[in-house]
């Protein structure tokens, strides 16, 4: 499920600027899948009990946690992180 969500950001939101970053978008396969979003933030597939773990660094010594069994709560709350990291996608798919 992480996998499919790739395509879905790089394509709204990865920007020249933005492939510099050695975190962004890479997939970590093993028993706790985990896809890098970028430096400062993470999803994470647990499996007792089954949900999706999301991390963000929001601050030097602060972080925000967000636990779901659902995907499609998931994606949103992701979308929103990039919406607001990266700025707001536009129709076409470019960045405004």
């Amino acid at each position: 499920m992480l996998a499919s969500l790739v395509p879905t950001l790089r394509d709204l939101y990865v920007r020249g600027e933005d492939e510099s970053d050695p975190f962004l978008m890479t997939m970590l396969h093993g028993p706790r899948p985990r896809l890098s979003i970028d430096r400062d933030a993470y999803v994470e597939v647990r499996h007792q009990p089954e949900a999706f773990l999301l991390k963000i660094a929001a601050a030097p010594d602060s972080k925000i946690t967000f636990e779901t069994p659902d995907f499609a709560t998931l994606v949103k709350f992701v979308l929103q992180y990039m919406a607001e990291r990266h700025g707001e996608p536009r129709s076409d798919g470019s960045l405004s």
